[in-house]
């Protein structure tokens, strides 16, 4: 049997990236984070966005079809 865990996670990764750089959200408080301006309201929102970004990619990728 052919190990898919390597191209699984290759898949994942790309997906929760494509996530991450069109969420405007992430966008706003990622530059509050850089210029230093965030607040702990802003960290709590980039970690929420960050799961559920994770979480979208994890459902995109992880389907029957993809699986042995």
């Amino acid at each position: 049997m052919t190990d898919v865990v390597p191209e699984l996670l290759s898949a994942i990764e790309t997906s929760f990236k494509s996530h991450n750089m069109t969420d405007r959200k992430l966008a706003t408080v990622s530059k509050r984070i850089r210029d230093g301006t965030a607040t702990q309201v802003d960290g709590h929102t980039y970690a929420e966005r960050l799961g559920k970004n994770a979480s979208k990619a994890l459902q995109d990728v992880l389907i029957a079809e993809n699986l042995p």
